[in-house]
């Protein structure tokens, strides 16, 4: 039961707020110099931190995958009587739609048909070659795969473990315990929740450009209007008033529902496409791409551009998508972490990497493979159109099936679905860190995070940032970067130093386990979320 007066963080909540506003008003007041300033920085992050980026996301690959298969991966998530929360069929649906949903619509047409055109390292054929399919197709899986959600997991992974192993609050400093123990208390905890708020909102302010972008184009054209600034304010303030009223309703009755409904929108689509397009060439691209992925996947891996010829390359695609997903880390982890009590450590690894993969894999083949066979076929000229909108593919695709308008306004539905449960679950988890709890923070507060995050997509739509804040991200991906490392290194010491010891088979948690770690966590909880957690018990 929630209490209706929750304690929060103050400092936190008002130094988080002013970072924000004060972004927003710079990328505002001086747009031209704030977009050359965070280009400047995006390029040299890119070009001279662009190893250091692809060392962490793959030394976090083989860590994941070796506690997975481990012995501590039977360590459950939580006490030993504790049951999942959540349907497979619904935890998969939430992690997908908070994490990858609206970029799946936006770039899973995109970014195939762009590796099939454009000059690539990993693409050996000439551009707009079909012998050139699977390698287009395998460069888009690597970004979207495994990788991609390690870079998700990178504090999911340690806030899980800490969470439902500890006691602590799903926030990011919670990752930290097991290097800092109680005198994590004060700066740690206020940087590296302060660096997870600044990221998660403006990452998912992108996020909501991006789909406001594919939005604008679908009601171009099944409306037959020009999209103006104003339409587009409507448009905002609608979804805003869906963030917070899905926000209001909580995990369980909001993100819950609106992520089953859209999981299987987003199947009917594929199904409806895979056996009304070129279904044998379909399945062929599949095989065979997931042959080049496997082939090619260490390669690619620690891939760097190392004789200068694509580097710039590796920085724009590669080294962008992990500062990217590792940007979105405290959000997409926080909440997969916040969904996944009850579960095996090995269950939470795997399930929240392998899944999405293999769901990546069927889809980037079905609706990027069937794009740019219609292009190279004639069928439909969808490369010109992803030149002018990159948010196009989807709808320029339909236009060669049966049902254009109809499906048309279905991933309009969908892209509105994606939006709502990303911003409802940035909003849940950002609540959780200002309020440091497990249990759902207040209304007040929820809706108070729904609003800022809506707001933050309305101004740089309406100021025209949206490629500047896309930027920043990249930008503060470098100081959560150390976090990432200092948050596995907590882990790894947590690991080590409680489990399988004096002993315990590793059904008891830790925290039941030893009283030096629930002094630590009344010390960093308070007492009244103490008291809270002891009555429930």
């Amino acid at each position: 039961m929630l209490i209706s007066h929750q304690r929060y963080d103050r400092k936190l909540l008002i130094s988080s707020a002013t970072v924000i506003l004060a972004i927003l008003f710079l990328g505002i007041g001086i747009p031209e110099s704030f977009a050359a300033a965070a280009t400047w920085l995006s390029h040299h992050i890119e070009l001279y931190l662009g190893n250091w980026f692809i060392l962490i996301v793959c030394s976090l690959m083989i860590l994941y995958f070796a506690v997975a298969f481990s012995r501590y991966g039977k360590l459950k998530l939580g006490r030993a009587e504790d049951t999942k929360e959540f349907s497979n069929f619904s935890w998969f649906a939430m992690l997908f739609s908070c994490g990858i949903g609206v970029g799946f619509l936006f770039w899973g047409i995109a970014e195939p048909m762009t590796h099939f055109m454009v000059e690539s390292p990993h693409n050996p054929f000439p551009t707009g070659d079909p012998s050139g399919y699977s390698s287009a197709m395998k460069i888009a899986i690597f970004h979207w795969g495994i990788q991609g959600w390690v870079g998700y997991m990178a504090l999911g992974v340690p806030i899980g473990y800490f969470a439902y192993r500890y006691g602590l609050p799903i926030t990011t400093s919670t990752a930290l315990y097991g290097l800092f123990g109680v005198k994590l208390k004060g700066g740690w905890e206020f940087v590296s929740e302060l660096l997870s708020i600044f990221a998660t909102v403006l990452g998912v302010a992108t996020t909501i450009g991006m789909g406001l972008m594919s939005m604008s184009y679908g009601i171009s054209k099944v409306l037959h209007v020009e999209v103006t600034n104003t339409l587009l304010v409507i448009l905002m303030l609608v979804l805003v008033g869906c963030y917070m009223a899905s926000a209001a309703s909580g995990v369980e009755r909001g993100v819950k529902r609106l992520s089953d409904l859209n999981i299987f929108l987003c199947i009917a689509l594929m199904l409806f496409i895979l056996f009304m397009g070129p279904t044998r060439f379909q399945l062929n691209l599949m095989l065979e791409t997931t042959g080049q992925y496997l082939g090619d996947f260490l390669a690619m891996s620690f891939y760097t551009g190392a004789s200068g010829e694509y580097e710039s390359w590796v920085g724009a695609w590669t080294v962008f998508y992990w500062c990217w997903f590792l940007s979105w880390g405290p959000f997409v982890g926080g909440f997969i972490a916040r969904i996944s009590k009850g579960r095996s450590l090995r269950q939470y690894i795997l399930g929240s990497i392998l899944l999405p993969t293999a769901f990546t894999l069927v889809w980037f083949c079905v609706l990027g493979g069937t794009s740019m066979y219609s292009d190279v076929n004639g069928i439909t000229e969808i490369w010109p159109a992803l030149e002018q909108n990159l948010g196009a593919g989807a709808f320029v695709l339909l236009d060669s099936f049966p049902f254009t308008t109809f499906l048309s306004i279905v991933v309009l539905v969908s892209l509105n679905l994606f939006l709502i449960t990303t911003a409802d679950s940035a909003s849940i988890l950002c609540a959780m860190m200002v309020c440091r709890t497990n249990r759902e923070p207040s209304v007040f507060m929820r809706c108070f995070w729904a609003l800022l995050i809506g707001s933050v997509g309305l101004v740089l739509l309406i100021a025209g940032g949206l490629e500047s804040v896309q930027t920043s991200c990249i930008v503060a991906a470098v100081p959560l970067s150390f976090i990432v490392i200092l948050a596995n290194l907590s882990f790894i010491r947590g690991l080590h130093r409680y489990e399988f010891r004096d002993g315990n088979d590793g059904k008891q948690t830790p925290y039941e386990q030893y009283s030096q770690i629930r002094d630590d966590v009344t010390v960093l909880l308070g007492s009244e979320e103490r008291e809270v957690r002891v009555k429930k018990s």
